[in-house]
């Protein structure tokens, strides 16, 4: 275990040391989740995936943790992507702290190690390219979104949250003339990925994910091929919703909700109806699997018109996400 740094509340700086510390991660995450208000919790398992080493984060250079008397009161993280089109990179940068150490100058000590990690990286061999720091706050969030401002953080997007409930009572459109839906299987997945990668591109702040996201994505529990609803045209997909239950996540919150993950349709056949019809597909089908609720996040600033769209069919907005950026260098001498 790597110690860097102690201050004058006998906090412990350090990096992450494996799955002992996994269950005080836990911790952390949902007791921050509930005093912001939040409506979402973590748990073991996904905790662990979260924390595997990947293309875009090494959990030990990439996560500070910081302790009292052995027991974890914060932790932040980074994580790296590359974006192809801007030929610049985003680092996307996190941080928790339990409720009862806020205003202990923690987030600020996190921030600042991130960030040393993000610079290291770019003197590394990238730093002839663009680097910003990435991150969000959620509406109900106020104490960070000020702490993020003042750290020198500005809003770069706007998302809404948004919910909507009795699935019982969901009506279906047709599909236009020329396209046809089938179940979805495993080998779908690939098909599924490029309509994703190619729908979005003219989506705000949207960058193309590569090899290694889709063989991440492929294998996590984020994709399953019964609770995906798509539209081809003869062998073509050309629309489709990628949805997801969160079992563990529903009981913590005692609720029965599902999420529509992703919504995409080719520009081609937009203003035709296709998601208007793959979404009563997919309520339909949450319901059948016992939901009683779905939710969505859509960016306010889509190009296709997806906030009326959503609204039209009964969603309404439940909260608002920041999206938020500064230059890796702002600040630096």
């Amino acid at each position: 275990m790597e110690t860097w740094k102690t201050n004058k509340d006998g906090l412990v700086f350090r990096s992450y040391t494996g799955e002992a510390d996994l269950p005080e991660l836990v911790s952390v995450f949902n007791a921050s989740s509930q005093a912001d208000k939040a409506d979402w919790v973590t748990n073991l398992v996904e905790m662990s995936k979260e924390y595997q080493p990947g293309e875009h984060f090494d959990p030990q250079r990439d996560s500070v943790l910081v302790e009292r008397d052995g027991r974890l009161v914060a932790f932040g993280e980074v994580r790296h992507y590359y974006q192809q089109e801007s030929g610049s990179w985003q680092h996307r940068v996190d941080g928790l702290v339990r409720p009862d150490w806020r205003g202990h100058g923690i987030g600020s000590a996190l921030l600042e190690q991130l960030r040393g990690v993000c610079a290291g990286l770019a003197e590394s061999g990238q730093s002839e390219v663009g680097h910003r720091l990435h991150t969000y706050a959620w509406g109900t969030q106020t104490a960070r979104l000020a702490f993020l401002e003042a750290a020198g953080f500005s809003p770069v997007e706007f998302m809404y949250s948004m919910t909507r409930t009795n699935l019982n009572e969901i009506t279906i459109t047709d599909l236009p003339e020329g396209l046809q839906t089938r179940a979805v299987l495993r080998s779908d997945a690939r098909d599924l990925w490029n309509l994703f990668n190619e729908a979005f591109l003219d989506h705000p702040g949207f960058f193309r994910q590569n090899e290694a996201d889709f063989l991440e994505w492929e294998s996590s529990s984020y994709f399953d091929p019964e609770l995906c609803v798509a539209a081809w045209e003869g062998e073509r997909m050309v629309g489709m919703v990628i949805n997801h239950i969160d079992a563990v996540e529903n009981r913590e919150m005692r609720r029965e909700r599902g999420y529509l993950m992703r919504i995409a349709t080719l520009r081609e056949w937009r203003k035709r109806g296709v998601a208007r019809a793959l979404i009563g597909h997919s309520l339909k089908l949450l319901n059948q699997k016992g939901c009683n609720e779905a939710a969505l996040r859509v960016n306010v600033r889509n190009p296709t018109g997806a906030l009326h769209l959503y609204e039209s069919l009964g969603f309404v907005v439940t909260s608002q996400l920041k999206i938020m950026e500064m230059d890796l260098k702002a600040g630096l001498p």
